[in-house]
């Protein structure tokens, strides 16, 4: 749990991130990889030399909840226990799940979505964000499968590289870089 506090120094929220220990997570239990690339430095390099030449507009941005994006194959079964202060809250936001409080407070959960921290969830955010720019027409790089390029009726080419939930876009149409911001969100 963090405090956050805006500029002046008022309270704004209270965020939350839960992530599950997924070193008690036996590799061997899962029949796929779960290994997840990522960007490699020179095609960051190379796409942003590229940008320059070309005049193209650059966005960037991280997509928050990334991985509450990509769902846990059917077969597979992951069991987390939320300790008393995450099982409260979610208590709290849903007064129905105070019935699966064990006698400390603490709570088992199956989860249905990756969280931060299980050793498949980045691939299966990898999988998920690969899926979705492949549906906006995007295809992948054959030489680094973060970078998906996409070309336009009128020739313009829009390139995306991403580093797990951290995304870099450029394109010289700001239209094109707006149309994919607006299906981000």
């Amino acid at each position: 749990l963090t405090e956050k506090y805006d500029s002046e120094g008022e309270f704004l929220k209270l965020k939350s991130r839960l992530v599950v220990d997924g070193s008690k997570q036996d590799r061997e239990a899962y029949d796929m990889d779960v290994s997840s690339p990522t960007v490699s430095c020179s095609s960051v390099y190379t796409v942003a030399a590229i940008a320059l030449k070309e005049g193209r507009h650059v966005m960037t941005g991280d997509v928050g909840g990334a991985f509450l994006n990509a769902f846990i194959p059917s077969g597979i079964t992951i069991h987390v226990k939320l300790g008393s202060t995450n099982a409260a809250l979610l208590c709290q936001i849903r007064p129905v799940y105070n019935k699966f409080l064990d006698h400390s407070g603490e709570m088992l959960v199956k989860l249905d979505k990756a969280l931060y921290g299980c050793i498949m969830s980045a691939r299966l955010w990898y999988d998920t964000f690969c899926s979705f720019l492949e549906k906006l027409g995007y295809t992948p790089n054959l030489r680094d499968g973060c970078v998906f390029n996409k070309v336009s009726d009128n020739g313009i080419q829009s390139t995306v590289l991403f580093h797990v939930d951290d995304v870099m876009a450029t394109c010289a149409d700001k239209k094109m870089l707006k149309e994919l911001e607006d299906e981000l969100l």
